[in-house]
């Protein structure tokens, strides 16, 4: 007999199995999806999930099915390059509210990293700011 413990099996009551598949119907997803998402966002919600593993997951089960004529493969693609770009985003965005306490390595170490992803919106900011500080400095001498 095959190994099922990674598997669960729900036995709603009346209430939350209509919750459910109200949450089903309302987001579009298949059965499956509906509780590995429900699963995914109870986890994250009591700190059992990192922030940037909820992106991923949230991404990977939010398919909808009437995304069903993409391939699987490209909305999860799809789905897990906007979850890090807003990973990113978020990243940049703390590197912007904390730019004037960083030394100066640290500074150029954020810029070349910035550099690295131009479409993503602190990133663009940060690059901006660096140029700014560039010219004072340049001013300055």
């Amino acid at each position: 007999m095959p190994f099922n413990g990674h598997s669960y099996l729900l036995c709603l009551d009346y209430k939350l199995y209509l919750a459910t598949i109200q949450y089903q119907a309302d987001h579009g997803l298949g059965k499956a999806y509906t509780g590995m998402l429900l699963h995914v966002e109870g986890l994250h919600s009591e700190g059992y999930l990192s922030d940037a593993d909820y992106e991923l997951y949230k991404a990977k089960y939010s398919i909808g099915l009437a995304e069903g004529h993409k391939s699987p493969t490209v909305i999860y693609k799809e789905q897990t390059r906007a979850a890090e770009c807003k990973v990113q985003n978020k990243h940049f965005g703390e590197v912007l509210a904390h730019w004037s306490t960083l030394k100066e390595k640290s500074k150029l170490y954020h810029l070349k990293d910035a550099a690295k992803h131009p479409k993503i919106k602190n990133a663009k900011l940060l690059l901006e700011l660096g140029k700014q500080e560039a010219e004072r400095v340049a001013l300055e001498s």
